[in-house]
Parts: C-alpha cells; structure tokens; sequence
C-alpha cells in the first residue's frame, strides 16, 4: 500500500461514519447507537485478541 492508498481509505472512513451519524441525526435512530459501539468493541477485541499474549485470560470470561 502506498500512502494515497492509506489517505483515501481514512477519507472512506470519515465519510462512512459521517453518514453513519448524519443518518442516526436525521431519522432519530438513537437506539442503535449502543448496538453499533458494541460492535465495534467487540470487532476490535477479536482483533487485538488474534495476537495478544492476554488471550487465555480474556478466552475465560467468555
């Protein structure tokens, strides 16, 4: 990847969650915003968790 590559995928991602917000704004679908941050949590720990020493420690609360 070279950095026009990286810069365009951090403008895709500011617009997406842009939108994401404008359409919550808009249409009054506050509800979903737990369940979107919920995902996204859990969306990183999966992938913090593919390469993390902590892996049998967090595989026991689940």
């Amino acid at each position: 990847m070279n950095v026009r590559d990286i810069e365009t995928a951090a403008k895709i991602t500011v617009s997406t969650t842009t939108e994401l917000v404008a359409f919550f704004w808009r249409m009054k679908h506050w509800w979903l915003t737990p369940l979107v941050v919920v995902i996204i949590l859990m969306t990183a720990l999966v992938i913090f968790m593919e390469s993390s020493a902590l892996v049998p420690f967090i595989y026991t609360l689940f």
